[in-house]
């Protein structure tokens, strides 16, 4: 296969790799996706998955929702540090938007 990702999508593999080599039990992420375009956070959620499958937790923290629900089982909203609610992610549909409001 003839892959072009972008240099962006590479150090975030790469990354996340040197630390599963650890065994780690949980993995705690920032905006995985960010800067990402739609087919590489196909390939990221993909990596992703198969940690989870491995037995790894993977907690997402991002501001897209929609970029990363495939693979939430619960979502937590805060907004501005104050908690929102959780959330079964199969229940949230996919034009499901949280408001935020910084007033």
């Amino acid at each position: 296969n003839n892959h072009n990702f972008s240099e962006t999508l590479l150090h975030k593999l790469i990354s996340i790799f040197r630390w599963e080599r650890y065994n780690p039990r949980l993995m705690i992420l920032d905006s995985p996706a960010g800067n990402l375009g739609i087919t590489e956070i196909g390939v990221l959620q993909k990596y992703l998955q198969s940690l989870v499958e491995s037995g790894i937790a993977v907690i997402l923290m991002c501001r897209q929702l929609i970029d990363q629900q495939p693979l939430c089982g619960e979502i937590i909203c805060a907004i501005n540090k104050d908690f929102k609610g959780i959330y079964q992610a199969d229940s949230i549909g996919k034009d499901y938007t949280f408001f935020l409001d910084d007033k």
